[in-house]
């Protein structure tokens, strides 16, 4: 399966928020950075899924 992200070209300041408070919340139990990243991503900006 692969992941299709539809990003908002420009993410208003509410959502760059809401990406910055997640990527926080991931890191804070020790998690790596760009593993939390990843899903704060999806989280926050991901449309829909696709299957390949």
């Amino acid at each position: 399966m692969t992941l299709r992200f539809n990003l908002v070209l420009r993410p208003s300041p509410c959502e760059i928020e809401r990406f910055r408070d997640a990527v926080r919340e991931l890191t804070a139990g020790g998690g790596a950075r760009e593993a939390a990243e990843r899903a704060a991503a999806e989280r926050v900006f991901l449309v829909g899924r696709a299957s390949a």
